[in-house]
């Protein structure tokens, strides 16, 4: 006979119970895991590329960002051109409310517009934060962010924390996406500055001594990612001796328009902007001769240039300035002389240099 130990129906039945509860704890233990565990970060930060355009009293390029920044769960690397992602942000006053745009593009994705209106810049500023944020990150914070406090003066103590109720703030305008279709930004959803005012010239090699010319400009601009362009139409007119320095032998005067066509525009600083230009000038060159024993006779010729040109535009919220040099080739090369003796007084030069200065007004769409 085999002796044989007969296991205990208590024991037995508890030993049954725990494994019972351990398979079903287990998926829950699991779930409950994976609850709580933070989604996965992106190993490298986020490149973004951003024009931002806002007036004096609405949120601030640096405000925009913070705001972004501390919403999105990712590190991102703001940058001037050339990032992954491309954001452009205009925000204005319109009457007793204020509107604003954001244009994402990404690579590989299709292109995004968002538009809000709210009862001022402050809440519209907020939206385009909380859109930006969700299309870099689509795990970022959209609840109610704090109040930023100030820091301490360098010599008060810092106080002792201490839990503070965070003050009612109203929650920001709820977010509407457009009704509109997805467009991208080179059809009719891109945004243009326009600008206008006075400009100053200085050119060397129409007359004999450098000829100071003034003018009005007027230009435009297509606000989008990458390809931009832009012109500038400028009427001028000097004459040596009342806008300039006097020219020996008689008098020289200037009157023409000039045309720069800009392609493209370069982001050396968020207000400031490179762009090189096509120039085409056309118009009238005068000579009036000017010496002792001679009788005064005026001449006039048609003048057509033509060359390029680099230009800095610098915008200051409503207010704009535009320092350009420029090179150009002449088409004619008309000789002004004197005649009996036949004497030379001055012929234009193969090539002509300068440089134009000006300031105004701008405002967008």
């Amino acid at each position: 006979m085999v002796a044989a130990a007969r296991p205990d129906p208590l024991t037995m039945s508890n030993l049954g119970l725990r494994l019972a509860l351990l398979l079903v704890t287990l998926p829950v233990r699991a779930v409950a895991q994976a609850a709580v565990e933070p989604p996965a970060v992106a190993a490298g930060p986020q490149q973004v590329s951003l024009h931002y355009i806002g007036e004096p009293e609405c949120p601030s390029e640096a405000e925009f960002v913070d705001e972004v920044t501390a919403r999105v769960r990712r590190p991102v690397h703001w940058s001037i051109a050339g990032a992954v992602v491309q954001m452009v942000v205009i925000v204005r006053h319109a009457g007793d409310h204020a509107n604003g745009t954001l244009e994402v593009v990404q690579r590989a994705t299709e292109p995004t517009r968002r538009e809000f209106t709210a009862g001022s810049c402050e809440e519209v500023g907020s939206a385009l934060a909380l859109v930006a944020a969700l299309a870099l990150d689509p795990n970022a914070r959209t609840e109610q962010l704090p109040a930023r406090a100030s820091a301490p003066a360098p010599n008060e103590p810092e106080p002792a924390a201490a839990p503070v109720p965070a003050p009612e703030v109203p929650p920001p305008a709820t977010p509407r996406p457009s009704s509109a279709p997805v467009s991208r930004p080179a059809r009719a959803g891109s945004s243009y500055v326009v600008w206008l005012g006075p400009t100053l010239a200085a050119v060397a090699g129409y007359a004999s001594e450098p000829l100071v010319a003034l003018g009005v400009s007027l230009g435009a601009r297509a606000v989008r990612p990458g390809f931009s362009p832009g012109f500038q139409l400028t009427p001028l007119w000097g004459r040596t001796g009342t806008t300039g320095p006097r020219a020996t032998g008689g008098t020289f005067a200037w009157a023409l328009g000039r045309l720069e066509a800009c392609p493209v525009q370069v982001a050396l600083a968020q207000p400031v902007r490179v762009e090189p230009c096509a120039v085409a000038e056309i118009g009238r060159l005068s000579a009036r001769g000017a010496a002792v024993d001679i009788t005064p006779v005026g001449q006039e010729r048609w003048w057509f240039a033509a060359g390029a040109s680099l230009s800095l535009h610098l915008s200051l919220g409503s207010w704009f300035a535009r320092l350009g040099a420029f090179t150009l080739l002449p088409a004619t090369r008309d000789e002004f002389v004197f005649h009996d003796p036949d004497r030379s007084i001055h012929q234009a030069s193969w090539v002509l240099v300068g440089g134009a200065l000006g300031l105004g007004f701008q405002f967008g769409s």
